[in-house]
């Protein structure tokens, strides 16, 4: 998957932190009227194998497998531990709906605890190109 940035910082370990690009941004993140309050938040970090600098309109792509597993992680696992849950409950309490749904808090639960803490620290993109700037 490919995506259109703006390198927003650079740190001292070689990668750098992206915010997603839009028409009215120009590279200053904070003051742009086009991004919403969410929007201001969302930063990624990337490897810069390209050098690119701060400023820069860059093209990130970020690995299949890493989309895949977001979407094994949020859809498969919630049913996968419900199913499991409602098993083992309706086999030792006869109580299969409310362990089921039990497990289903839980794997939410859990999803987002590693989305917060452990996932987002993980490079997942890679400036893959620096696009020209474009005239008005």
């Amino acid at each position: 998957m490919e995506k259109f940035m703006i390198v927003h910082q650079l740190e001292a370990d070689g990668t750098a932190i992206l915010c997603p690009e839009t028409r009215s941004c120009g590279g200053n993140c904070e003051t742009c009227p086009a991004h919403g309050r969410q929007e201001r938040l969302r930063r990624f970090r990337a490897h810069n194998p390209v050098g690119a600098q701060v400023g820069d309109r860059v093209t990130a792509t970020v690995k299949r497998i890493s989309v895949t597993m977001t979407a094994v992680r949020m859809y498969v696992m919630p049913v996968l531990l419900f199913l499991a849950c409602y098993i083992l409950g309706e086999k030792l309490w006869g109580q299969g709906p409310f362990t089921g749904m039990g497990g289903l808090v839980l794997a939410l639960i859990l999803g987002t605890i590693y989305d917060r803490f452990i996932y987002r620290k993980k490079v997942k993109f890679t400036i893959t190109g620096i696009r020209k700037k474009e005239s008005c």
